[in-house]
């Protein structure tokens, strides 16, 4: 589904007398693939503001509205996308429209429905108030709208399906012939709710709940979902009703604040209200890590003690005024990413770039910001080494802009780029800047060791309320989260990951990192997918996610049993106020999933998302001491790639008249978030879990992999997200393919380079050569020297002989035999001349193979180099052998004419015999037009020119020696051949002596020549084998190198110079 966009002839010119208007509704700046003309009204396209989509056959289909989006419990819902599934589930509903009914407590979506094409506007037949729009529900229109309600429930995610269904007699209309939903919504609010209840189809036999515990997880999912306490059952699944992993830590959140203990774990155990009110339990007393937390009380006697000694006031240059008000240890991950700051400094620094709106006041926003970091204990935090661990303060007073001095934004993020964060420095920096624009931009610079992704959504909150003058609740303390994770038990998260990851096999994709003395290279690739509808009961984005990275690191390290890396956000552990704490969460570990692809879809997600439950109470071990367990352990924590999942809050936008901070946009962007030094590792997967889509961002290093590839996996990941979502419960692992439509179309769009089909045959384009330059040679071979005209008449000759003598005709193959010799190139083109194919024999092949393909040409003539009629007369009807005497035989006796055979380009050319995978060789019939085609192709590409001197070195049977005799003969080249025994023994001398300048050989013979040898060459054509480094190290930069590759069968071949990287790239046809 799409927006509809028009362009042609008829486009209007403008809305009359306004601009605004005009400029609103048309868009100029038109995409590459859009058609062009002369006419104004071409180059501007028309935003018809409708949606539609295109069927298979081409047509459009029209959906609604734009502005027909709507937002039901935070969640996008498109009105046009459930009217077009409410009429696809009932062929007797004629028309529907579905709109929102608010009330004061909650949104729900109502549809309207009617079984007739009825209309009417106001006029003296409708009722003036519309009384006689509603038609009551009947027992029967009950069960049929049940049954569309079903229908809608396997389609569309349960926030999609209208709560109420009104049957109309007619649907009302405006003057202007459009729905009159302004008079539907009136009729709406003056229902009883006696009447809303027969309209809701609630399942009359629905159990309500009936247990005090049932009661108040009721109101307090009503509360959360935003639903109606009365529609939730006690056999109602907290997710089916549109809970997901962040409503349940709302949930225990509010469960514990309300006194009743919940456990995300427990919930989606077993989502159900009545089973989830069996395990939870009454709090007896204060929680424990809902208790005030005393100042220094985290910290040992030793380490209170240096806290508060002056050389730690010295250490974090501590300024009049400021104070030590409190500290305690950090997490694991802090504690790592400081130790990994000092062997990197400058990484783990994020740079966030704002722009102030004009409406916002510069003075009211500092103090505003003023009030969020005192507010925010972490953004006046410090880490210093305390003896052999580290340890957070928190400095009261520690508040100070950076020092702009009348720079611009440009200026201010270059003086921060080599900025350094590390042990006893601040760690939060900010700066507002009156940019050369005309606008205010605000910079925040933090180490993530004081934040995670919904630390900056909490933290921009607090500073929304702050600069609105509203309310600022007290900010659950961080230290909270610090409790807990000392409290936890250390040896059975020991024994859990010992056990997680023995003979664990890390992702081998990608394969390293960068060499430590090259040069920068970072880059980001980012997009949005659309979230898709979850058809697994209670499987969460979080989960298809990671179970969809898990299957692309898998397929491409070719393993069915991968471990990774992955952040988790850490906001399911059981801390109250954990989702609104400012503070890092998250936590890195090692994630190890087994893929079996006979395993059901459901069953994998299901176990991926029961495994990540059973992580929360281990999950802040920290990667380094998970990593000193055991050697499995320490491989599969050295990770090459990082998979981070961030669930993100409701923020209001730019677009919002409260708005206060806007993101910066194009270059501004771009140098704020360079992230130069940033990671330290080649590729992090960030998955930002917004409520209607997931935004991926690809951040990896240049030098380890491509963008192209980035950019196809972002798309391959796209598409199991999309498969892995939708899959239904008899699916398999097996039925999930990684392959996009992107990866189609690219390859469709790499194949699409138009190649020009020669439609010619092989022996006119040589003579068109011998008409060219008739005296250009064309063979240098030990035994003869041909020029292009002595080459094609000796082949005439050749040709009306065998045509007048054994009776050839079109069609027929003929084989021949040779040794390396001129008379082969003479033998070939002559049979092509005669309209026949050849195929190429080795004599030093078994007997019983010489039989096998013969058997299958049943050709009835070869043609050899003298002493081969022992070797083929047993084998064949009739040896012909070619020799010097015979062609001085034929000069006399036959014309040096071209015969005339009725022949086409679909003709073969020639048939080459390769090994069969049932020990049987297999024939590969090559036609004239394919042989042109590619050859042709090949030629231009590589540039294959008459100045090029070409050695003929592959056996005959092999494809590669097709490009050394017809691609050269077609472009006017010279071919040189040796002798067998020179090819063996003395190539390097021949190819000196012959000032030979191209060669095409295997990587394999290339290993036992050195450049300094054969400094005549000047192209090197690799193939028939993957090229080993050790080529590309000795000879890259001493020559062209080519790496080629292509199936005999294609007639083709993949050619590309070779800069560093062997990689294949655009095919010739």
């Amino acid at each position: 589904m799409s927006l509809i966009y028009g362009l042609g002839p008829t486009l209007l010119r403008e809305y009359l007398a306004d601009p605004v208007k005009t400029a609103s509704s048309t868009l100029t700046s038109l995409p590459s693939w859009a058609p062009r003309a002369s006419s104004t009204n071409w180059n501007r396209f028309y935003k018809t503001g409708d949606l539609g989509f295109y069927d298979s056959d081409g047509n459009i289909h029209i959906l609604g509205r734009k502005d027909s989006q709507v937002k039901i419990r935070g969640l996008r819902v498109e009105l046009g996308e459930v009217e077009h599934h409410i009429r696809s589930s009932l062929e007797s509903i004629r028309q529907t429209a579905v709109d929102v009914f608010q009330t004061e407590t909650v949104t729900n979506l109502v549809c309207y429905l009617c079984f007739s094409d009825v209309t009417k506007a106001p006029g003296p037949t409708t009722g003036s108030e519309g009384e006689d729009i509603f038609l009551s529900m009947t027992e029967t229109l009950q069960h049929e709208l049940n049954i569309v309600v079903n229908k809608l429930h396997a389609l569309l995610p349960n926030y999609m399906v209208p709560t109420y269904f009104i049957p109309c007699s007619y649907m009302p209309l405006i003057t202007s012939g459009k729905l009159d939903k302004a008079k539907l919504r009136k009729l709406m609010r003056t229902l009883s709710q006696e009447d809303l209840e027969s309209y809701s189809l609630t399942d009359a036999n629905k159990r309500a709940p009936d247990t005090e515990m049932e009661v108040r997880l009721q109101h307090l999912w009503a509360e959360i979902l935003q639903i109606p306490a009365q529609s939730i059952g006690k056999d109602d699944s907290f997710l089916r009703v549109g809970g997901d992993s962040i409503a349940a830590i709302r949930l225990v959140s509010m469960a514990r604040e309300s006194g009743v203990t919940l456990t995300v774990a427990g919930i989606f155990e077993d989502p159900c209200l009545s089973s989830m009110a069996a395990i939870a339990s009454i709090a007896d007393g204060e929680d424990e890590l809902s208790a005030h937390i005393p100042a220094y009380s985290l910290l040992d006697n030793d380490t209170q003690h240096l806290i508060q000694t002056p050389s730690i006031y010295e250490i974090c240059n501590l300024k009049e005024g400021q104070e030590i008000e409190d500290a305690y240890p950090t997490t694991k991950l802090q504690e790592g990413l400081m130790a990994l700051s000092a062997k990197q400094p400058g990484s783990y620094i994020a740079k966030h770039l704002y722009r102030l709106p004009k409406h916002v006041d510069v003075s009211r926003f500092k103090d505003a910001w003023r009030i969020t970091v005192d507010t925010c204990s972490i953004l006046r935090t410090r880490i210093v080494l305390t003896g052999a661990s580290a340890t957070q303060v928190i400095v009261s007073g520690d508040f100070e802009w950076d020092s702009v001095q009348n720079q611009d934004v440009h200026a201010y993020l270059q003086s921060i780029q080599d900025m350094k964060m590390g042990y006893g420095s601040r760690l939060s920096r900010y700066a507002l800047i009156h940019n050369t624009d005309g606008n205010n931009y605000f910079t925040w610079s933090a180490h993530h060791v004081v934040f995670d992704g919904l630390s900056v959504q909490n933290i921009i909150n607090i500073l929304m309320k702050a600069y609105h003058n509203v309310n600022i609740p007290e900010a659950p303390a961080y230290s909270r989260f610090i409790k807990y994770t000392l409290g936890l038990d250390a040896e059975a998260a020991a024994s859990y990951w010992r056990e997680q990851l023995q003979s664990a096999r890390k992702a081998t994709f990608p394969t390293s990192s960068r060499i430590s003395n090259q040069p920068d290279a970072t880059r980001v690739f980012e997009r949005s997918i659309k979230l898709p509808v979850i058809v697994s009961s209670g499987i969460t984005f979080a989960t298809i996610a990671r179970a969809a990275w898990a299957l692309i690191l898998a397929r491409y390290s070719d393993t069915d049993d991968i471990t990774f890396g992955t952040t988790i956000s850490g906001r399911q552990a059981p801390v109250p106020g954990v989702m609104d704490m400012v503070g890092p969460i998250i936590a890195t570990v090692p994630v190890r999933i087994r893929v079996n692809q006979a395993q059901a879809t459901s069953d994998f997600l299901h176990a991926v998302q029961k495994q990540a439950l059973e992580m929360v109470s281990y999950e802040q071990f920290g990667l380094q001491s998970i990593a000193k367990l055991s050697k499995d352990a320490r491989d599969a924590c050295d990770f090459t790639s990082l998979l981070v999942i961030q669930p993100m809050k409701h923020v209001s936008g730019s677009g919002s008249a409260e708005s206060i901070l806007v993101e910066a946009d194009g270059k501004l962007k771009e140098a704020a978030e360079s992230m130069q030094n940033y990671f330290s590792y080649p590729l992090i997967t960030q998955a930002h879990i917004y409520e209607d889509h997931i935004n991926i961002m690809l951040i990896y290093d240049s030098m380890v992999l491509t963008e192209i590839q980035i950019e196809a996996l972002s798309y391959q990941l796209g598409h199991a997200m999309h498969q892995l979502a939708a899959a239904a419960s008899k699916d398999t692992l097996d039925s999930i393919s990684l392959s996009s439509s992107w990866d189609l179309e690219h390859a469709v769009s790499m194949n699409g380079n138009n190649t020009e089909v020669i439609d010619a045959c092989v022996h006119n384009l040589i003579e068109r050569q011998a008409k060219i330059r008739p005296n250009a040679p064309a063979i240098s071979a030990w035994d003869a020297e041909l020029t292009y005209s002595q080459l094609d008449s000796a082949a005439n000759r050749l040709a009306n002989y065998i045509i007048n003598v054994y009776n050839v005709l079109p069609g027929d193959l003929i084989h021949v035999c040779f040794e390396k010799s001129a008379w082969h190139f003479i033998a070939i083109l002559a049979i092509n001349k005669a309209g026949a194919a050849w195929v190429p024999l080795d004599s030093s092949h078994p007997e019983q193979r010489l039989r096998q393909v013969i058997g299958q040409t049943d050709a009835k003539l070869i043609l050899t180099s003298a002493g081969k009629t022992n070797v083929f007369s047993a084998l064949i009807d009739h040896v012909l052998e070619v020799t010097p005497s015979l062609d001085q035989k034929l000069a006399t006796a036959v014309g040096s004419d071209a015969p005339q055979v009725d022949i086409t380009p679909s003709n073969a050319a020639y048939v080459l015999f390769t090994s069969g995978s049932t020990g049987t060789p297999k024939g590969l019939v090559m036609e004239h037009k394919s042989v042109c085609t590619s050859q042709t192709a090949i030629s231009e590409r590589l540039g294959l020119t008459s100045e090029v001197r070409i050695l003929q070195f592959a056996a005959f049977v092999f494809d590669l020696s097709i490009g050394e005799i017809i691609a050269p003969l077609i472009s006017g080249a010279c071919i040189y051949v040796p002798s067998e025994d020179t090819r063996m023994n003395s190539i390097t001398k021949f190819i000196r002596d012959q000032r030979i300048n191209w060669a095409f050989l295997t990587p394999s013979f290339v290993r036992t020549l050195k450049p300094e040898d054969v400094s005549t060459l000047e192209l090197l054509l690799l193939a028939g084998e993957a090229v080993p480094k050790e080529i590309l190290n000795t000879w890259f930069g001493k020559l062209r190198l080519i790496n080629g590759w292509g199936p005999a069968e294609t007639c083709a071949r993949l050619l590309e110079d070779i800069a560093g990287l062997l990689i294949l790239k655009t095919p010739l046809s």
